[in-house]
């Protein structure tokens, strides 16, 4: 969406502490779940190609958004992605309290600090696809080895979301994927003009919506982490995005775990009962979450 309707989809006020909690989901979720699934990864792999759909169609597109990772694999451009996001939020962190009031109020927020809240939404996305992605390429390329079906494990919705978000994600990783001296350059080039809606055109026009927007965050229909919403949702909404980040994790180690064994030409029924089970668990807490969020957004 537009920087105009993005604003305007912001709570209308929130206290400064969430910005800062938002940043440690984020990097926690790097730290202690994509990169050690990536690592993995690796090591179960080690040097094989990759064979699944999802996971050479996911690599010729990051390829083709962000030339300089063409030649890597998929897990070193995951790693280079989630880990550049990871660094440059780092710097968003000490940014917030130099950048914003203890309480945060829309009618104060200017074109810059909207960028800023903008480029939170889009690494939330672009994390959130990593992990789920990695699930399903996962899936994907034990399938492959042991004549399966990949989707059995995933409701129809969710299935729907990977295919209408790989390329949202692409165009994201292209304008997150980017060091922390331009990183930097491009948020402080956005103008600290009191956003106003109704000079919204204006000032669009004058300074122009690429410089507003600098992350093509108009590209893409990301809203901000629900802990902006009101306190009561938010402690419910924390409760069980939490246990629901334990079994996202515990997923991707149980299918790491069966993807070595498929490699193999192994299968252990033990080991599917659990999967199917964490799965089951983790659709049914990404519900609740998402009804959460309907209701509260």
């Amino acid at each position: 969406m537009d920087i105009k309707d993005f604003v305007e989809s912001i709570s209308p006020n929130f206290e400064r502490s969430r910005m800062i909690e938002d940043i440690e989901m984020m990097r926690d979720s790097v730290a202690s779940t994509i990169t050690p699934t990536l690592k993995k990864l690796e090591k179960i792999m080690s040097g094989q190609p990759f064979k699944s759909k999802a996971a050479t169609d996911l690599h010729g597109l990051i390829g083709a958004n962000v030339s300089v990772l063409r030649s890597r694999t998929i897990v070193q451009q995951l790693t280079a992605i989630t880990g550049t996001i990871s660094d440059n939020l780092a710097y968003m962190e000490q940014q917030v309290p130099v950048m914003f009031a203890k309480d945060v109020t829309r009618e104060t927020l200017t074109y810059r600090k909207s960028a800023f809240l903008q480029v939170l939404a889009l690494s939330r996305f672009a994390l959130d696809y990593t992990t789920r992605v990695l699930g399903y390429i996962l899936e994907s390329e034990i399938a492959v080895r042991t004549k399966g079906d990949a989707t059995a494990r995933y409701a129809k919705p969710e299935l729907d979301a990977l295919a209408q978000q790989l390329h949202p994600f692409a165009e994201a990783v292209a304008a997150l994927y980017v060091p922390r001296q331009e990183f930097v350059h491009k948020l402080d080039n956005v103008p600290e003009i009191t956003f106003d809606p109704a000079r919204f055109s204006v000032v669009s026009q004058t300074v122009g919506l690429r410089n507003l927007s600098p992350f093509k965050g108009n590209l893409i229909a990301t809203r901000l982490n629900p802990i902006y919403k009101a306190r009561m949702m938010f402690a419910e909404w924390q409760v069980k995005r939490y246990k629901a980040k334990k079994e996202e994790q515990r997923a991707l180690e149980l299918r790491c775990l069966a993807l070595a064994e498929a490699l193999q030409g192994k299968q252990d029924a033990g080991l599917q009962q659990e999967l199917d089970y964490t799965t089951g668990r983790l659709q049914s807490l990404n519900h609740e979450l998402h009804q959460l969020e309907q209701k509260y957004g």
